[in-house]
């Protein structure tokens, strides 16, 4: 599991937490309740109802299986930067 302030290029900087898991625990009820976990605490941050002071006002929580997957979240996220 990792948690990082990602900035890229010009944009403002965005908290990222992700949790890695592997592909045979893609489809198991823990799975399936953390993904609503980390919806809701996404959903959350980005609303201004949880923050980190002095921190990204923008968030992305995701679960990912793969690179590839860490690559998507990963270009996501220059999407909520701005960049």
């Amino acid at each position: 599991d990792f948690i990082a302030t990602v900035k890229s290029g010009g944009g403002d900087p965005v908290l990222m937490a992700v949790e890695s898991k592997g592909e045979h625990l893609r489809d198991n009820a823990d799975t399936r309740y953390k993904e609503r976990v980390m919806e809701a605490l996404e959903a959350a941050y980005n609303h201004g109802h949880m923050f980190v002071p002095l921190g990204p006002s923008r968030a992305k929580f995701d679960i990912v299986f793969s690179v590839r997957e860490l690559a998507q979240s990963l270009a996501e996220v220059e999407t909520i930067s701005g960049t």
